[in-house]
């Protein structure tokens, strides 16, 4: 959705190009509609639209209970009012408009193929707790999108010393385990970079291909596509917790 006409069939048209299915409308209450009709993989949203602002859209959603995909907030102004605002409605990613469509379209397919319904409930806490303390102005989006290779080899590290077998011969509690110790991990290192908090789909994938594991396999699939709600299953909070409370030696240089 996009308040400029132009603007909305020019994302399209670019996102076409990918063969993927594209439905766009001015209005966020005809979105709605369309959502209750048609079932939706992601959702690209303009920050301001007539009637109602992207955060309003979203807590709409989320009050009809249709908020069950990823959701992209594109905004040309104010990146870090623009982010707390989205992030407390409940969206997952946001790009300044104007971005190449290289990126919007390495983003869009980024959510489509992770797995997910979006972040998870603790990154999204973590950032709303952390990033009002801090003072990016118009470099958020930049940091956004800056390399986190040191947190990746990091969190690689810690949980492969969390390994007792191989990957391969987890059973699903293991699994889950496995995930909440990465999300611990993750969370640790967040401390020294909160906005890392809004990249933690990201993060984990790329640990977790590090590690080897395939998460859109048969055998991770299950535990995986429910990562956003597994704070409430008992064995990925424990092994969450086990690892939130070594911040030394993620941390240490």
């Amino acid at each position: 959705m996009d308040d400029e006409p132009l603007v909305a069939r020019l994302y399209a048209r670019a996102l076409q190009n990918e063969d993927w299915a594209i439905e766009i409308s001015g209005d966020p209450r005809d979105a709605i509609d369309i959502i209750s009709e048609i079932p939706t993989d992601f959702i690209l949203t303009d920050m301001n639209m007539p009637g109602m602002n992207a955060p309003e859209f979203i807590t709409e959603l989320r009050r009809q209970k249709a908020k069950t995909m990823p959701i992209m907030v594109l905004s040309a102004s104010a990146p870090e009012e623009v982010v707390l605002q989205g992030l407390e409605a409940g969206a997952d990613d946001f790009l300044p408009k104007g971005v190449p469509f290289s990126q919007l379209k390495e983003r869009v397919r980024f959510w489509l193929n992770a797995g997910v319904s979006g972040m998870t409930a603790h990154a999204r806490e973590m950032a709303l707790r952390r990033l009002p303390n801090m003072s990016y102005g118009q470099h958020f989006f930049m940091l956004m999108d800056f390399p986190r290779s040191l947190t990746i080899e990091r969190a690689t590290i810690a949980l492969f010393d969390q390994l007792d077998k191989p990957v391969d011969d987890l059973n699903s509690i293991e699994r889950t385990r496995l995930l909440g110790a990465l999300a611990g991990v993750l969370s640790v290192l967040g401390r020294t970079d909160p906005v890392s908090y809004l990249k933690e789909i990201d993060l984990c994938l790329a640990v977790l291909d590090a590690l080897h594991i395939d998460v859109q396999t048969d055998t991770w699939v299950k535990e995986w596509a429910r990562f956003p709600e597994l704070w409430k299953d008992p064995t990925f909070h424990q092994a969450f917790e086990s690892l939130n409370v070594q911040p030394v030696s993620l941390l240490g240089s």
